[in-house]
């Protein structure tokens, strides 16, 4: 039962955190806008996608229904295998994986399935506003995702690289951006989540191979 409620306790802090976050930045900021933090190494950036983590997209409206509904399916799958992990008392670390998993698919699921009927769009031009002042942007499952976490840890201007390689790689006005992408809590947990999962698995693996 304890670890349940841990469990419990960490999956909704990572979700409310992140829907905080979403939430506030919806109906304060413009599409594009940013606020920095020391310097220009942490952005706070606006941005909604239709798709996937990090902005990756599944194309149209009848792929974006296709892979929201794939989303509940695999969120209702990561549910259960949590669950079940729980009530077997299975590693700490693989249950600790699967719980950052399922909390970044679920803060992700609610944009996709209740943003579009709670808010109005959001364009470089207007905040959003809730649909109490304003009529809602898109349908149940049409909602899209709002990003707003940007780390450019190592900018680099055209004119600062090598003039071979301006020549080989790069147009006027272009510039290397690592790392590039607009994310927020939810992928973050998702994507670490993933990470452990593997590493422990990988660990998993060559143990038994030195056992036997």
């Amino acid at each position: 039962m304890k670890r349940f409620r841990s469990i419990a306790i960490l999956v909704l802090l990572i979700v409310f955190i992140d829907q905080c976050l979403k939430v506030y930045v919806k109906l304060h900021f413009r599409i594009g806008e940013e606020l920095s933090f020391f310097g220009n190494w942490a952005l706070v950036h606006f941005l909604e996608n239709d798709g996937m983590a990090f902005g990756w997209s599944f194309g149209g409206k009848s792929g974006k229904l296709i892979l929201n509904l794939l989303r509940i399916a695999v969120s209702s799958s990561i549910f259960f295998l949590l669950y079940k992990s729980i009530k077997q008392n299975r590693s700490s670390v693989f249950t600790f994986s699967l719980a950052l998993i399922f909390a970044g698919a679920l803060g992700n699921l609610i944009d996709v399935c209740f943003y579009g009927i709670l808010f109005s769009e959001s364009s470089s031009d207007q905040i959003a506003k809730t649909i109490i002042e304003a009529k809602p942007y898109a349908s149940f499952l049409h909602g899209k995702v709002v990003d707003m976490l940007h780390f450019p840890i190592l900018i680099i201007e055209q004119e600062k690289m090598p003039v071979l390689i301006q020549k080989m790689f790069f147009w006027s006005n272009h510039r290397i951006v690592f790392f590039r992408s607009v994310f927020n809590l939810a992928d973050f947990a998702l994507i670490a989540g993933l990470f452990i999962n593997i590493v422990f698995n990988l660990n998993k693996l060559k143990r038994l191979k030195v056992r036997y």
